[in-house]
Order: C-alpha cells, then sequence, then structure tokens
C-alpha cells in the first residue's frame, strides 16, 4: 500500500466513499502501520512527570494513567485574571509534523490533537462542580472562561492546516452510564 493511496482511502472513509478498507489509526505504537498519524499539538503532559497542561493545572496519578486534575486554579472569580493563558503561537507547537512526515510517509493523513479540550479544560481549572453550578448560577463568568478557552482553540485551528495537518481531533468523554452530563 502506497502512502498515496493511505490518505486517498482515509478520505474515501470520511465521506463514506467505498474505500478499499477501513483505516487505521494507532495512537501510541505502530504508527508506522497506521493510515492516520496524531499529533499532539496542545501540550496537555509536560515536564519530566508528564503531570503539567500548558493551562497551567497539574496532574495527579497513582498509576499510568493520564489521572486527575490535581487542584483548580480558579477557586475564586478573581482567580481567572492572575492565570498565564497559553501562547496559541508558540514556536514549536507545529513543529513535530515535519519530522512525522519524513518518518511515515508526507501523504499520510495527518490529525492535529488537542489531547482534552473545551468543557474539560474548563472544569480542570474551575473544577467540575463548579463548573456545572457556573452553567446554571453564575453565566457571566463562565461564558468569560469558556471564551478563552475556546478561543486558544479557535486560533490552533485556524492555524493547524497551513502547517500540513488534515484534521483536528477533540478528546473530551463527559458522557454518563444512561445520558449526557448536561442535556
Amino acid at each position: 500500500m502506497t502512502d498515496m493511496k493511505r490518505k486517498e482511502n482515509t478520505i474515501k472513509a470520511i465521506h463514506f466513499d467505498k474505500p478499499d478498507y477501513v483505516p487505521i489509526i494507532f495512537i501510541n505504537k505502530n504508527k508506522e502501520q497506521s493510515d492516520l498519524i496524531m499529533i499532539d499539538i496542545v501540550k496537555q503532559w509536560m515536564g519530566e512527570k508528564k503531570d503539567r497542561s500548558e493551562w497551567g493545572f497539574e496532574w495527579e496519578r497513582s498509576d499510568e494513567t493520564m489521572g486527575q486534575f490535581k487542584d483548580v486554579l480558579i477557586k475564586e472569580w478573581e482567580n481567572l485574571k492572575e492565570i498565564t493563558l497559553p501562547n496559541p503561537s508558540l514556536e514549536d507547537r507545529f513543529c513535530e509534523i515535519e519530522s512525522s512526515k519524513k518518518e511515515y510517509g508526507a501523504d499520510r493523513y495527518y490529525v492535529a490533537s488537542f489531547g482534552l479540550s473545551g468543557f474539560t479544560i474548563m472544569c480542570a481549572l474551575r473544577g467540575f462542580k463548579e463548573t456545572l453550578e457556573d452553567l446554571y448560577c453564575d453565566r457571566e463568568n463562565i461564558e468569560k472562561l469558556a471564551d478563552i478557552v475556546f478561543g486558544f482553540e479557535n486560533e490552533i485551528i485556524s492555524m493547524a492546516k497551513e502547517y500540513g495537518y488534515d484534521c483536528i481531533a477533540f478528546f473530551d468523554d463527559w458522557g454518563m452510564q444512561q445520558n449526557m452530563i448536561i442535556s
């Protein structure tokens, strides 16, 4: 299977246009066998212990999973102005795609991954319970936070294509066993 065929086949699958096979994505290893190559463009697991996000919060874990948010940064809404926001235009944010294209082939389907995004980031910064309460009781402030988080994400999305990415991947999982958390 040529690299050109891999990308064309992935695009066919996206459009339900009778692909030759179901495209495969390997997230952690065996990328050389993958039709889609995912690259983290938002730094959620930084540092020696991979326990810090570029948003400023830390992860606490007792095993090899991603863990839980260690402590919220926005305990009171006055704390919002004290947070150092990540820079969407970081010099190295998009640099990994060049080496990946050399290693895996220039014509795979390249996915820019946010790792975690949107609502999850809001909960990491404000707290899960507080975010849900604020959606009902303090719309003005929670909407300011949403504008900040989604504004950051929108800026990155607007830049990703010019660096050679084919799509964006978001990872939020706030479903419950029977319903969504928010209707």
